[in-house]
């Protein structure tokens, strides 16, 4: 018997209006989290923040969206998937207090939307190499998208315009 493939789909934001000012993240492990600055469909910054600093940061920022990277690809070790939740829920913390919207995506789902392969199909070497040469075809890549967590955040951001139709 076949297995049954399941299509993975971007998670749905609340309705209204797309908010002017947004950020995707890449949480990170025991580096720094990756953080994209949107202003509607134009990513503007991608920076990396340290965890001691992030929730100090994002208060600074204070988004009206955050899209979250939820979730593990492949094997992760257990001190750094203890960091990444911890990061997480700074990020969620945050943005309760300023009443920010947060939508959580998979890997695999912001992934599908580029057309990029999933992590357990490919390995990460692969995956880095295919989500650089994307960076490269398109346009408005910050300069800050230098290393594989600042890619990362940027293509979650572009995964999700793509996916709610903003231009």
């Amino acid at each position: 018997m076949a297995k049954s493939r399941r299509k993975v789909t971007f998670p749905e934001r609340a309705a209204g209006p797309m908010p002017e000012q947004w950020l995707s993240i890449d949480p990170g492990g025991s580096k720094p989290t990756a953080v994209a600055t949107w202003f509607g469909a134009r990513c503007t910054d991608v920076l990396q923040v340290n965890r001691e600093r992030l929730a100090h940061w994002l208060h600074f920022a204070d988004p009206f969206l955050i899209v979250l990277e939820e979730g593990f690809a492949g094997r992760i070790n257990p001190q750094a998937a203890a960091q990444m939740s911890e990061t997480r829920g700074v990020v969620l913390a945050v943005a309760e207090l300023c009443g920010a919207e947060v939508v959580r995506v998979h890997p695999d789902q912001w992934r599908g939307v580029l057309g990029l392969p999933a992590r357990r199909k490919a390995g990460a070497g692969t995956l880095n190499a295919a989500e650089a040469a994307l960076c490269k075809l398109l346009p408005g890549v910050p300069d800050g998208a230098t290393n594989a967590d600042t890619r990362a955040a940027f293509l979650i951001g572009e995964a999700a315009r793509r996916a709610w139709g903003v231009a």
